[in-house]
């Protein structure tokens, strides 16, 4: 199963308030540097959306490396 695919499987499991705030999550993760919102976040969907998040990025960072890329100094 992709990454996608098993994110996406973990959301529709979620009720309608955690589907929301996964939105939310994602949306201010990916474009505010505002981290007020995470205290309107469940810690089960931070947990969730944050091993996806990592998840993607060190599959990001082997695909870089396979195609010898240098890596970007995040640990």
């Amino acid at each position: 199963m992709s990454i996608i695919d098993d994110f996406m499987s973990k959301v529709i499991d979620l009720d309608e308030k955690e589907k929301e705030e996964t939105i939310l999550f994602l949306s201010e993760a990916l474009i505010n540097d505002n981290h007020e919102f995470l205290k309107k976040i469940s810690p089960k969907v931070q947990f969730m959306v944050l091993q996806f998040l990592t998840t993607v990025e060190q599959k990001s960072q082997k695909e870089m490396e396979k195609k010898g890329g240098e890596k970007d100094g995040i640990s």
